[in-house]
This record gives structure tokens, sequence and C-alpha cells, in this order.
């Protein structure tokens, strides 16, 4: 019950100023009419009462005679005349002996009264006499008396209940007032503390929203009391904490911005960085040096940073603790390379180790910051950069070797050509010698175009071959005297592709070279080659080298490509990196598949379906004097005596006119004017001429005078960048060195024959 009343008395200020005032109300009413009705309950009984003995003493005058002379009648003549008296319940005269002499209501007469009430009368002095006085009635007696003796009583009986009525009217009317007065005082406090609340509820949401995080919400009261500037203090407290937490949050944003960018900008520090206090412990450490020495941020704060790892300079003895006393003694900022031993994985690795004190406001050391750099990758950078410029002096070399060579070759292909010319038909076996001697020069070519390759050359020469000569001639070649099969899985049907044909040589070499060294007692090397359907391409070409090797460990497999990964002893790790490097530049990919029962090298190439006419033997036959060489001239420009006279023969042999200059500072002598220039139908141009103008310089210069001159640029250098892409330079087409007399009269005439049609 108390919790009820508390709950219900204590939930608002409203509710708790309407109640007191109604209970107030209903108390003070309520004592009101109770007091009330005790006075007029006092005031009906004191009235009655003496109605009551004003009637008992008028009824006892009135019957003295009567008794006295016992005249009954009379006697009830008297009584009789009291009925009509308000309230009156019975009126009787009682002889002294307690006989009924008259009675309001007859039936009662003549009767002795025997009742305990009226038994008393027969003991009482003869004086007035109070009988019964209660809420319902008010009996008395009055004594009849003659000559100072008792002759009877005179009773008077009245009934209450017209004051009883008259009380509870008076009652209920109070009731009604009390309601009333209920309703008007709660009503009265209902607007009172509507206005006092209405404020007091707008402050308390207020509160409320801004306890909620609402920084918006204002009160905004408006009057001049005290509630209003309660509000008022209350806006304005509100307006200064806002401002507060405004300040406040600028400045934790601003720091943890600041702590952010501090954090990132310490763990993206590459470096492995560990601070610690003036006793070596470890206080901070970025993300590097938790990586590099294998350690957990939260697992090693407060370690020695002795326990963790330990930094011995190169030729000192000096541990990572003497290097840290060290700087904060001498305050002094130290550094040197050496070893960094890990505690935990045992294992050590060189280091560039710096240590620099830190110092507070006064001055003083309070910890070491040490900075670790790992330096295995510069160490072995270092190592690789000293083999590339041994691999590019060997290039540089090798590639100069192969121009030479080519050089050579060229004389020597070409002298064989011109003498394959002056042979007879009927003299099959001096032209089958030649041949084959003209064939072997041509393969010996493919050595000048591996150290060309080796030597760094640029994008290949794409000429239309067929892989299947390609793949079957060079292979036999490289396994020749080896102990491995090797079985061709070739379609007849294979499409052609354009290649530079030197460098996919190169790559079936190296592919061969690997299975051979993979299976050096023997097996079996299956080459495989299909035609692909390749949408939204046209087509694609793959071919499979497939051993059965003991195959390749999956460590080395994703390396097999990469330059200088090698797992002979021997080897120099750039075979297979050069093989991907050709693919990747005629538009394939290469890759590798391996297991213990061998190993899979495939590699695909775009197809080509332009219609070339196959060569025939009729090729080899002696060239007939071209109707439309006579009386063209040649201009050749070359630092090789022996290439400017086989390359003016082949020439001549078929009607040019040549004219041959070791330079082409001796060419622009003689030939300077437009006029000399448009005379010569075609130029061969060297690309290479040791301390005289190049090739592209030579062009250059032609075309400066004679913009429609025909250029040929001639090289050794077959993959230079200029020879895959003459006619960005000038030039008309490209004749790789060593070339055969059908290969020089080919270029030359369609040069001319393109000059006539433009």
């Amino acid at each position: 019950m108390r919790w009820f009343i508390r709950r219900a008395w204590g939930r608002s200020i409203r509710r708790q100023l309407i109640l007191g005032v109604a209970l107030v109300h209903a108390v003070l009413m309520t004592l009101f009419i109770a007091d009330l009705v005790l006075n007029q309950r006092r005031l009906l009984h004191s009235q009655a009462l003496e109605s009551a003995q004003s009637l008992a003493q008028a009824l006892a005058v009135n019957s003295q005679s009567w008794v006295l002379s016992n005249d009954i009648m009379g006697l009830e003549e008297v009584v009789s005349a009291q009925r009509s008296y308000p309230d009156l319940r019975y009126g009787m005269v009682l002889s002294p002996d307690g006989r009924v002499l008259a009675h309001t209501a007859r039936r009662h007469q003549g009767r002795y009264v025997t009742d305990e009430i009226s038994a008393r009368l027969l003991d009482t002095p003869p004086r007035l006499t109070r009988l019964v006085i209660n809420e319902q009635l008010i009996d008395v007696a009055q004594p009849i008396t003659a000559r100072g003796e008792l002759i009877g009583w005179a009773r008077i009986g009245l009934s209450q209940a017209r004051t009883n009525a008259g009380l509870r009217a008076l009652t209920l009317e109070g009731l009604y007032y009390t309601i009333l007065a209920l309703i008007l005082g709660s009503l009265f406090a209902y607007l009172l503390s509507r206005r006092i609340t209405r404020d007091l509820y707008r402050l308390a949401r207020v509160s409320t929203a801004f306890v909620a995080g609402d920084e918006g919400q204002r009160a905004r009261l408006t009057g001049e009391d005290e509630i209003s500037a309660l509000g008022a203090a209350f806006d304005e407290m509100i307006d200064t904490v806002v401002e507060q937490r405004r300040e406040t949050r600028d400045a934790q944003e601003a720091l943890h911005a600041e702590k952010q960018r501090l954090a990132v900008v310490f763990d993206s520090i590459t470096d492995a960085v560990i601070s610690t206090d003036v006793c070596g412990r470890i206080i901070l450490a970025n993300k590097a040096a938790e990586k590099l020495i294998s350690i957990e941020n939260q697992h090693v704060l407060g370690i020695h940073v002795f326990n963790v790892c330990d930094f011995r300079c190169d030729h000192s003895e000096n541990s990572c603790d003497d290097c840290i006393k060290n700087t904060l003694e001498t305050k002094v900022k130290c550094s040197g390379q050496g070893e960094i031993f890990l505690k935990k994985t045992n294992k050590s690795f060189p280091v560039f180790r710096t240590s620099s004190p830190i110092f507070d406001d006064d001055g003083n050391a309070i910890g070491v910051v040490v900075v670790f750099r790992d330096i295995r990758d510069e160490i072995k950078q270092q190592e690789q950069l000293f083999k590339v410029k041994n691999l590019e002096s060997i290039g540089v070399l090798a590639g100069g070797l192969a121009h030479d060579f080519n050089n050579i070759l060229t004389g020597a292909i070409g002298n064989i050509s011109l003498a394959l010319l002056g042979i007879n038909d009927q003299d099959d076996d001096q032209r089958d010698l030649l041949e084959g001697a003209e064939s072997a020069l041509l393969r010996a070519t493919s050595l000048t175009q591996q150290l060309l390759t080796f030597s760094k050359g640029g994008n290949p020469v794409l000429e239309a071959a067929s892989l299947s000569e390609i793949i079957t001639e060079t292979t036999r070649f490289i396994l020749s005297g080896s102990a491995l099969r090797c079985h061709f899985d070739i379609p007849e049907d294979l499409w052609r592709v354009r290649v530079d044909k030197g460098q996919i040589r190169q790559v079936v070499q190296n592919l061969a070279l690997n299975a051979a060294q993979a299976m050096p007692h023997g097996g079996c090397l299956e080459i495989r080659c299909r035609n692909e359907e390749a949408p939204p391409l046209r087509g694609r070409v793959r071919i499979e080298f497939i051993d059965n090797g003991p195959g390749i460990s999956p460590e080395a497999l994703s390396r097999v490509f990469d330059p200088y990964f090698t797992t002979k002893p021997s080897g120099s790790g750039l075979g297979l990196a050069i093989c991907h490097s050709i693919v990747n530049k005629h538009g394939g990919v290469i890759s590798v598949d391996s297991s213990p029962q061998g190993t899979c090298f495939r590699f695909t190439l775009p197809a080509y379906f332009e219609t070339i006419s196959a060569p025939t033997r009729a090729a080899k036959a002696p060239l007939a004097l071209n109707e439309a060489a006579a009386g063209r001239l040649i201009v050749i420009v070359d630092d090789e005596a022996a290439i400017l006279e086989v390359g003016a023969r082949m020439l001549r042999k078929v009607g040019f006119e040549v004219e041959v200059y070791p330079n082409g500072e001796a060419l622009m002598a003689k030939r300077n004017t437009q006029e000399a220039l448009r005379a010569v139908s075609a130029f061969i141009l060297d690309l290479t001429i040791p301390g005289g103008m190049s090739g592209q310089a030579i062009a250059a210069a032609i075309l400066k005078v004679d913009p429609q001159a025909r250029l040929i640029v001639s090289s050794g250098y077959a993959h230079d960048p200029i020879l895959s892409d003459f006619s960005a330079y000038g030039f008309t087409a490209q004749l790789k060195k060593p070339y055969t007399h059908e290969a020089l009269q080919r270029v030359v005439t369609r040069t001319l024959s393109e000059a006539l049609l433009s």
C-alpha cells in the first residue's frame, strides 16, 4: 500500500499539486461538514429534548385535574390532543404504580407498563426524568403532583426520524459541496500546475534530449518568473557545455587524427624501429619490427631488447645492449652494419643498425630509438647487379661476335650462292655438295641468332614460317649424339605462324636441352603440336614438350622462368627466362606442369592464315637475267669489303648496275645532289658502320635530299628494333645478314616493283 501511495504520489509535480490541493479540500470540507452536522445534531437534539420536556410539562399540567377526578375520558381527550404534534411517537399518563391511565394508542389503556425503562419511574423521585435519549427516540416523564404528592406521570416519546433525515440531508448536501470543492480545487490546481509544470516539463525534455546526445534542443522559456529565469540559465549552461564539448571533441579528434597519422607514419616505415627506455626495455615497436624480428608488440613491451635480439657490428664484439648503453652515455647517434641474432628463432641475418638517443625537455637522455634495416636483398641485388654487369659485358661481346660472324657468313653464303649459279644441271654431285655447305652455313646462323638474343636484342623480326620444319630440324640437331629418343606428333595441316625463326629456334633449343639434362641416362621426349580455336581470336598453335624425367620440385616450379634462377650448378638461369621473353614478344603464352612422372612445357603462338607459296626446288636453279634490272643502279654501303664484293657480284649477275661504298661519307661525297641520288634505284645500307655514319644517319641524309628514295636496311644484328619496324625509320625493306643470292634478289626486286606500282 505504501509503495502504491509513493508511486502514485511521486510520478510528477502536476499530479502531486493536484492531489495535494484535492486532499486539502477534501480534508477541510470533511472537517467542516462533520463539524456542521455535529453542531446541527446537538442543536436539533437539544430542540427535540426541549420540545419533549415542554410537551410532558404541558401534558402533566393539563392532566392534573383529570387525574384527581379520575376522569379517564378527560385524560383521553388531553392525550389525544397531543397526537397532532410532529414527531410524536406516543404520549401517555401513568399512575404512580405504573398503570396506563391514558395513551395515544388506546389499546394500551388500563395496562401496566412492565418494561425496564418504565419500571424506573416506580422508584424515581417526582421530578422531570429523561428515560430515553438516543438517535431514534427521546422519552421524558413529567411528574403530576397535587398538594406536593405524586398522583401520576405524564410521559412523552418523540421520534428522532425527522431530525435524522434532516441530518442526512445536511450531510449529503455537505458531500455535494465537498465534491464541488474538490472539482474546483483540482481544476484550479491543474491550471496552476500546468502553468508551473509546463516549463518544468520543457526543461526536463530538453535535459533528457541533451543527455541522449541532442545538443540542438533549448528550453527558450518566455516570461519573467523564476522558472523562466531558470530556463534562461539552463539554456546558457547548455550552450556553455556544448561549446566545451565541441572544443573537447575537436581536440580529441585532432589528437586522435594526429595519433592515427603518427601510427600510420610509424607503421609505414619500412625499417624496423624499436624504442627503449634508459634500461633497454622495449616501449614501442612498429609493424616492420614485428615482422622482421618475429615479435608481437603487445608481448614484448617492457621486455629488455637483449632478450629479443642481439646485434653485433662487423669486426666488433659489442652487443645490442652495449650499443644502447653507449648511445645513452655519449648522447650521440651511432650506426653500423653487422648481423642481428633473433633469440626466438635462433636465426641471424645482415642488417644496418642506427641508434639515436631520445631527450626530454631538460636535455636528459630518456631512451633510445634503434632502427634496423634488413640488407639481405641489398646484398643479393649487389650480387645480381655484379652478375648482370658481367652478363652485359658478355652480351656486348656476344653481339659483336654475332655481327662479325654474320658478316663472314654473308660472304661465304653469297659466294656459295654464286657458285651454285654457275653449275650445270648435269653436275648434281657438285650442286649437292655446295647446297650442303650452304645449308650448314645457314644452320650456323642459328648460333648467331642465339648470341644476338643473349645480347639483349630488340623486338623479333617476323616472317611467315612452318613450325614443323623449325621444330624438327632444331630438335634433331640439338639431340644428336644424346641418349634421348624424340617422338614428333605434328599434324600435316598444322597452321603456319608469323615468327622470328631464329628466336623460335632458340626456344625449341632451350626446351630440348632442358629435357636432355633432365634425362641424362636416356628417355623419351614427345613434341606435340595442335591447332587450337581461341575465340575471339582466329586461332593459335599449341606446342608441348613432354618428357618422362623426374619432374621439377614444387618449390622450383613457381620460379623456373625467373631470371638467374637455376637448379644446375653450372647453369646461368637465363635459358627459360629467354624463352619466356621470346614467347611473350610473339604474343604467345608459355607455362609448365610437372609431376614425379615427368614435365610438360607448353607454349602457344598466334596462327597466321595468309597464303604463302611454298618454296620449290626450282628456286635453287640458276636465275635468269632479270629484264627489269637492266640499266638500274643499286648502291651498297657496308664496312665489310667481302660483303660489298659478293653483294655486287650477286646483283650484277642478274643485270643490275652496282656501286659500292665503305661508308656513308664516301657515298654523300659523290652523290650529294638530288639528281645524283634519284639516279639510284635502291640503296642497301648497313645499319652498323664502325667509325662512320650509321645506316639510319645515311638514310636520314638521303631522304632529306630525295624523299622518294628506296632504302633497304641490312644488318647482322637481326634483333635491332629498326629491322622489326623499318618503315618507321624511313626504310622500304629489310635484309638480314647473312643472306643468299635468292634473298638479295627477292628483296631488291620487290622493292623496285613496289616503286613502279606507287
